[in-house]
């Protein structure tokens, strides 16, 4: 692996990386509002192209992003991250062309007395945008119906109105906690239940204020709920719930489609079929979506009237006369992109210099092919998953405090170790001859399973199966039907658990039972555990030890789960496969059509280049 050069080229990359380059100031904003014979606030002047708007505008599918996608408009260059509460000033005083701003924001109030007008979404960018609380499924299970119904009921008594009225007038100083809790005293009651509930809330004061509403609701219901910020937008969020470290959050139903999607653009504006996408694709992260409320909170971009009328802009559409055009739904290749003040991570839909400075950064490293165009797109979330897999840091593709201190002082990368979650597994030694051992996860499945053992026997071939242990006694009969055939089997725990945050007990109640489960219906003795997403710490392996079990892991991973298709799955495992490697597909935990499909590829593959199948010692 090549090391830094140190050139002062190399030093901005690494200091754009860590957030030292300058953002885009009001300072810029401002001498970048020109006039036609005026001085950007005077009278009668022309504010240059420019959209004000919040910090997440940039990765926000109903913002930036949905220009391009929908409208084929393309702003990021024109893009100043602006504080919500000063936002219509800017354009009230002709320092920016465009805002942005919230549908619950009190600034909406103004638009009128300031002379402001709200441009129409002609083409239908946004989705349905109700607002949907979020919590995982085993939470959902510990909480139990006491809880999800009353938050069903907080949902159906929000209404916008409500929220901008507890946003203060300014739009950003949050209501005190009194002034929540005499909301829920209005609107309750709301059922009745008990428990500490943490609720998660996004880095912005509408998401704080409706986090804080949805707290004062279930106080009312005689829980102990409290808000915590997830620092970040809303892919923190989802990994906060996904992960356990709230109880609930509260999102935005086509803007959470977009980002869990990879801003596929499949939202629809009709509620019903965005929710049953919103509850497809958070089943796959083994979230529960719990009932949509009526109150939808949109972005209104906004303009001085004097200036739209002058212009001839009354329409989304009509901005393609002021701002440079790009192809609909393609993404933009523009090797000098600006960016504002944003505190999430760099990941998918970013876009901006730094994403210029990761990428070069990359190519330098050897992870990515072709040249920076700064668009944070699905080929360097692959690059930075496989940098991140070599580091022995979590898998999660974007790039946060820890990936970005790899990035300035990499360690030397264990030859063949690919994916894995938190811990670098090295490729067993076989011994002579070319051997790969072929695992799969998250089975057994009634559908997928017999799939896989089918295309195993076709040719010739063995792999180990760690099993979900609520997944065993349903499925005894495909439990045996993978022994019969002469693979091997291991322990996934009771409910694909993450055994790092387990206690102890937690630890046992996940392994024990999964143990047990296994051996009945198969007759064998379970030697080996895989913990779910190779979550591990020093806790956990010595419970392993002491529980008489082998830790297993694996080098070659082709992130199956996320059915990125069938063509990716074939090339990242043909294209990582060592002798000695161990690959990770999976046949249970949801739609695996496509893992089949591969599979099919990827066998007669591996026995053309004279690979024979091992077993893990499980």
């Amino acid at each position: 692996m090549r090391t830094p050069h140190g050139s002062p080229a190399v030093l901005l990359i690494l200091a754009l990386l860590v957030g030292l380059a300058a953002a885009c100031t009001d300072t810029d904003t401002d001498a970048a509002s020109v006039s036609e014979g005026g001085t950007g606030s005077g009278s009668g002047s022309r504010p240059a192209a420019s959209l004000a708007a919040p910090a997440d505008c940039l990765t926000n599918p109903n913002c930036v992003p949905g220009l391009r996608h929908t409208y084929g408009v393309n702003a990021t260059g024109a893009y100043r991250s602006t504080p919500i509460d000063k936002i219509a000033d800017k354009v009230k005083n002709r320092q920016a062309m465009v805002g942005v701003i919230f549908s619950s924001n009190p600034e909406n109030q103004r638009l009128r007395e300031d002379g402001l007008v709200r441009l129409e979404d002609d083409q239908q960018m946004e989705g349905a945008e109700n607002l949907v609380p979020v919590l995982s499924q085993k939470k959902a299970a510990a909480l139990g119906p006491s809880f999800t119904d009353a938050v069903n009921k907080i949902s159906a008594a929000v209404t916008i109105d409500d929220v901008a009225e507890l946003r203060g007038d300014d739009g950003a100083t949050p209501a005190e906690e009194s002034a929540y809790d005499a909301w829920a005293e209005e609107h309750g009651p709301f059922g009745s239940g008990s428990g500490k509930v943490e609720i998660g809330a996004q880095s912005f004061p509408e998401n704080r204020t409706i986090a804080n509403m949805y707290a004062a609701g279930l106080r009312q219901a005689g829980f102990d709920a409290s808000v915590t910020d997830v620092r970040g937008f809303r892919a923190y969020l989802w990994d906060a719930v996904v992960y356990g470290d709230v109880d609930l959050g509260v999102d935005y139903a086509s803007a959470a489609v977009a980002e869990l999607s990879g801003y596929q653009n499949v939202a629809a504006q009709d509620t019903a079929r965005t929710m049953t996408l919103l509850r497809e694709l958070a089943g796959r992260r083994d979230v529960t979506v719990l009932d949509p409320s009526p109150a939808e909170s949109r972005n209104e971009f906004v303009m001085r009237a004097d200036v739209a009328k002058d212009l001839k802009i009354s329409t989304l559409s009509d901005l393609a006369t002021q701002f440079p055009q790009v192809p609909k739904g393609k993404d933009v290749e523009q090797p000098e992109l600006r960016l504002g003040v944003a505190p999430d991570d760099p990941t998918v839909g970013d876009t901006g210099e730094r994403i210029v400075a990761l990428e070069e950064r990359l190519q330098e490293l050897g992870y990515r092919p072709g040249p920076a165009n700064g668009e944070f797109g699905a080929e360097d979330a692959k690059a930075v998953a496989k940098f991140q897999a070599c580091q022995g840091l979590p898998l999660d593709g974007a790039v946060g405090a820890a990936t970005r201190k790899a990035l300035r002082n990499p360690a030397p990368c264990v030859e063949g170790a690919t994916v894995t979650s938190n811990h670098v597994t090295t490729p067993k030694s076989p011994g002579p001859g070319k051997v790969v051992y072929l695992s799969f996860d998250d089975g057994p499945h009634p559908v997928y399973t017999p799939q896989v053992l089918a295309l195993l026997k076709k040719y010739d071939a063995r792999a180990t199966f760690f099993l979900i242990g609520e997944q065993v006694a349903p499925n005894a009969k495909l439990v045996r039907a993978e022994l019969a055939a002469g693979n091997h089997v291991g322990n996934h725990t009771w409910t694909h658990a993450d055994l790092s945050r387990a206690t102890r007990a937690t630890y046992e109640s996940e392994v024990q039972p999964t143990t047990k489960a296994i051996e009945k219906a198969g007759g064998q003795t379970v030697k080996c555990l895989r913990p779910p997403y190779g979550a591990r710490n020093d806790s956990v392996d010595q419970w392993t030890k002491e529980a008489s079990l082998i830790e297993e892991l694996w080098t070659v991973d082709p992130q199956d789960w996320s059915r990125p298709g069938t063509d990716a799955i074939v090339s990242t495992v043909l294209g990582n496969v060592r002798n000695g490697s161990v690959t990770l597909m999976h046949d249970g935990g949801g739609d695996r059509s496509e893992s089949v499909a591969a599979l099919k590829q990827i066998l007669p593959a591996l026995k053309k280049q004279g690979y024979s199948f091992g077993l893990l010692p499980c």
